[in-house]
């Protein structure tokens, strides 16, 4: 009966620790959920798909069996704006040269206005992204397409763009530009709620533009889409 009793009392300890433990290990994991957890964004984040041809616009091109040219966003724009909730497109038979405005994408009224990689007739538009704009920087390769062109100068205009490679050496400077920008931008706006450049490693926050007016965004146009020279 002795055994009994001891063996019972040592059980009820056992279940009594594991409680014990148990909540300390529940209470220790709310408070790292509660606390901010943020992405950050560098030259290894964005997806390069082989294949593909790029621009210092920050837009990709691929040509397709028959001929024709598809055009899209990179994933770099999407991984410094965030989501679009609109876009403005041009109409089917429309003219597009290169290095001017083709696309404007909006984000609750901000805006940014996209150059044509490539000269053409718009041949094709994605009827999709009128009503699912996200699909720009959640499929920008593949279901968030914008046009697809007849070219009228692809040879001539595929010597000013990257291949793969080359693009994603390229990209790595762009990362070192985007740096300066967000520490120009920190510097602006002292009094941001959260950091955009985290101290530690100085790596910057995915989505960062999301939280800043049309001034930032006009800055961020000028700087990486309509200079192309760097």
């Amino acid at each position: 009966m002795v055994i009994i009793i001891l063996i019972s009392f040592v059980l009820v300890c056992i279940c009594i620790d594991l409680i014990v433990q148990y909540n300390r290990k529940k209470k220790l994991s709310e408070k790292v959920i509660s606390a901010p957890v943020y992405k950050t964004i560098s030259e290894y984040n964005p997806l390069i798909p082989q294949g593909l041809v790029f621009d210092k616009g920050h837009m990709w091109a691929f040509m397709e069996k028959n001929g024709s040219v598809r055009i899209g966003l990179d994933d770099f724009i999407g991984n410094v704006t965030g989501s679009f909730n609109k876009v403005k497109m041009k109409s089917v038979g429309e003219k597009i040269q290169k290095g001017k405005p083709a696309v404007s994408v909006i984000q609750n009224g901000k805006l940014l206005s996209i150059n044509a990689p490539l000269s053409g007739v718009v041949s094709a538009v994605n009827e999709n992204l009128s009503d699912k704009s996200d699909l720009l920087t959640s499929s920008p390769y593949t279901n968030g397409w914008i046009y697809t062109l007849a070219p009228t100068n692809w040879f001539e205009d595929l010597k000013n763009l990257m291949s793969t490679n080359t693009y994603r050496t390229w990209l790595k400077d762009e990362f070192i530009r985007l740096k300066d920008f967000v520490a120009n931008v920190n510097f602006r706006m002292n009094s941001l709620k959260e950091p955009v450049i985290y101290q530690d490693g100085g790596e910057i926050r995915k989505y960062f533009l999301e939280e800043f007016g049309p001034k930032i965004w006009e800055d961020f146009q000028t700087t990486f889409i309509n200079n192309t020279s760097n």
